[in-house]
């Protein structure tokens, strides 16, 4: 079982960091999965479609983290 979670603003850059690294190992582990139960299972396997939405949550949710990151970034550099 993946775990996701919500993005959240963080304002120690190293952790940011290692939530950044964090989540995308999650995202090439869950890819990974999602190829090989394609292969074994084919494209209309409920496994493989549950896969994929987990792996678009992951990807939302990072998206979400660098989008947050940046603005936070953006608001550093107007102080």
């Amino acid at each position: 079982m993946i775990l996701t979670r919500k993005s959240a603003i963080v304002t120690d850059s190293s952790a940011a960091v290692n939530d950044a690294g964090q989540l995308l190992l999650e995202i090439e582990s869950l890819r990974e999965q999602l190829h090989t139960s394609f292969e074994h299972l084919g494209l209309t396997s409920p496994i493989v479609l549950e896969k994929s939405q987990q792996l678009d949550e992951l990807l939302n949710n990072y998206h979400v983290f660098l989008k947050q990151r940046n603005n936070q970034t953006q608001t550093y550099s107007h102080e």
